[in-house]
């Protein structure tokens, strides 16, 4: 069958070594124009535009997808109002839009290889091809060819397939498994991906397609970044564990993006983990041997990068230098933030520590006492020293007689809280020196 200027086994050959050869989605939507002879455009799942032919074209759609990059949430409500919307946004088979019958080779042609669709009284003024590209039950894509420039001929509807099948393997090998969020079946999430991606998003168009796809946020958002404890964080071991985690987390919205697996929190309050949600959350991570860490709220998805930012830190760093846990929130792992980028600045970091850290240390060692235990303990309980002799398996007055001692021996005032302030964050830095220097041996 001739496809106009080349021979089906032409066209075959050309689209194959673009394939080959390694092209562009948009150089091989440039050789499928040339193909057609006609303008044609490539949509995402989230019906986001990602490759179109060169040129103006008066036609509404096009023109949307021209104007805002992708179809508007005023023109996808007027399409669902036709009930054959959720059909063809479904199909497997060629979709032939026929606006009217001046093409009456395509009338004749057999339906085994499409359906056709008879628009009257629309907004659409030309003739067009559509087909969406699938992997097993997975979308990827949808593409349409618009009757502009030359009328269609049934050949159109076999270099139409032929190019279903080319953009499933383009799609296939460039967006491999490493990527698999721009494949996902939920747009939403899809969205989400490319906002990670470009921080700088339009805040309109992000709340134009929000309403697209009839996502209503809440005030408050929270970011759970996710990783495996020991072995590698892989983009394929996270599918099973983002299927098994989802249930548990029914208000979430699930993603893989690069090492992490993420879940997208929306809230109407301000506190969203507290008592026994974070309890929950963090035995779920545990029962799974995963480490997971939490951004602090953000009021608007405009800022998900950064809370992506924060609670990938909180987890690099607080599953470094915190034992004990499998659920590091930044709004604890602060701390060691500014910890890092101060030893990191720093050409010698411990000078920045107190004096009694080193102090009590030699001390100890050389007389077998152990008053930075007892130091330690009571800094991380200044507010309760019932729970600080806890801690240390003693008697609140041995924890008082101790720290008298402390205060006696190494002539420092503990009951001074610029001094217990300055010891505390010494002790971060110390800490992550010392956990540096262990993972440089």
């Amino acid at each position: 069958m001739k496809l106009r200027g080349c021979s089906y086994e032409e066209a075959y050959r050309l689209l194959t070594d673009a394939l080959l050869e390694r092209h562009s989605l948009q150089q091989i939507v440039d050789l499928a124009c040339e193909l057609f002879e006609n303008p044609l455009f490539v949509m995402n799942t989230g019906f986001h535009l990602i490759a179109r032919s060169e040129g103006d074209l008066d036609d509404v759609i096009w023109q949307d997808l021209l104007k805002n990059g992708f179809y508007s949430y005023d023109n996808l409500k007027v399409a669902k109002r036709d009930r054959r919307f959720a059909t063809i946004a479904d199909s497997r088979r060629v979709v032939y839009f026929s606006v009217n019958d001046d093409n009456p080779s395509m009338q004749n042609l057999s339906r085994d290889s499409y359906t056709t669709l008879k628009i009257r009284n629309s907004v659409l003024k030309k003739n067009r091809l559509t087909f969406n590209v699938f992997n097993g039950p997975q979308k990827l894509a949808a593409l349409s060819v618009i009757e502009d420039k030359t009328p269609f001929t049934p050949a159109d509807v076999d270099l139409i397939l032929l190019l279903q099948r080319v953009l499933r393997i383009y799609f296939l090998e460039a967006y491999p498994s490493d990527r698999p969020e721009r494949l996902l079946d939920r747009p939403i999430e899809t969205l989400f991906v490319e906002l990670l991606d470009n921080p700088l998003y339009n805040r309109e168009i992000l709340e134009e397609r929000l309403r697209f796809f009839g996502f209503d946020p809440k005030p408050h958002f929270c970011l759970l970044a996710v990783r495996f404890r020991t072995q590698p964080n892989l983009p394929d071991a996270f599918r099973p564990y983002k299927t098994a985690l989802a249930p548990h987390f029914p208000d979430a919205v699930p993603m893989i993006y690069r090492d992490c697996l993420l879940f997208l929190f929306n809230y109407e309050h301000s506190v969203l983990f507290a008592g026994s949600s974070f309890d929950r959350i963090e035995s779920l991570l545990k029962e799974n041997n995963l480490i997971g860490g939490l951004s602090r709220p953000f009021d608007h998805l405009t800022d998900l990068r950064q809370g992506y930012e924060e609670a990938v830190r909180a987890l690099s760093l607080g599953s470094g230098l915190l034992t004990g846990t499998s659920l590091f929130p930044y709004a604890q792992c602060g701390i060691l933030d500014i910890v890092d980028t101060v030893v990191r600045s720093h050409p010698n970091p411990a000078s920045l520590c107190h004096l009694l850290v080193g102090t009590i240390r030699a001390y100890d060692k050389k007389h077998h006492t152990s008053y930075e235990r007892t130091l330690r303990s009571y800094l991380n309980h200044t507010d309760n020293l019932q729970a600080a002799a806890a801690e240390l398996g003693i008697r609140r007055n041995s924890l008082s007689y101790r720290i008298g001692q402390i205060e006696h021996l190494f002539d420092v005032s503990l009951s001074n809280v610029a001094t217990i302030h300055y010891l505390y964050i010494s002790y971060y830095i110390d800490d992550y020196i010392r956990s540096r220097s262990r993972e440089e041996d």
